[in-house]
């Protein structure tokens, strides 16, 4: 008598499912800036837009060592802390929420602006950002960037809100 035998299936990985770490793998992908990666795993379905948790203490600690204390960064605004303009403009592509809030009131925006990457903070401008938006301490993007001292994104954030 022969048996059949059940053939060994992968298992299905939630591709939204945070690690040990409090991040997803579209999150530290894009954190590392690895465009390949991201491209697959959206490809696969990850949502630009998923939250990272708090983690353990190891992920505050990791996340402090990027030069921020924040929590609940999504992968976008992990693309425009590090200033990753291929994978901002590719994310923007899926439909990424440009005013999404982590828990300290900290959006995409300021992201890069806190970093000074003048170059995204246009793009994000166009595709919706919220200028007005304020973080849980009371300040706007044009308050963080004076607070950087960056002169020429001070002066482009300037221009844009008079126009408003």
């Amino acid at each position: 008598m022969e048996f059949l035998q059940e053939p060994e299936l992968e298992p299905v990985l939630d591709l939204d499912t945070c690690n040990e770490f409090g991040f997803t793998e579209l999150n530290s992908a894009s954190w590392s800036g690895n465009f390949g990666r991201v491209q697959e795993l959206i490809a696969e379905g990850a949502d630009v837009n998923a939250i990272s948790t708090s983690g353990s203490y190891t992920a505050l600690h990791s996340s402090s060592w990027k030069g921020h204390l924040d929590i609940g960064f999504t992968p976008f605004m992990s693309a425009c802390w590090m200033g990753y303009i291929d994978l901002v403009a590719l994310m923007l592509g899926q439909n990424a929420n440009v005013n999404v809030k982590n828990i300290n009131g900290f959006t995409p925006l300021d992201a890069a602006v806190r970093r000074g990457h003048f170059y995204i903070v246009p793009l994000l401008v166009e595709n919706g950002a919220r200028l007005e938006e304020v973080d849980g301490f009371g300040r706007n993007a044009l308050e963080k960037a004076r607070q950087m001292g960056n002169r020429a994104i001070v002066e482009y954030l300037g221009r844009t809100m008079e126009m408003l």
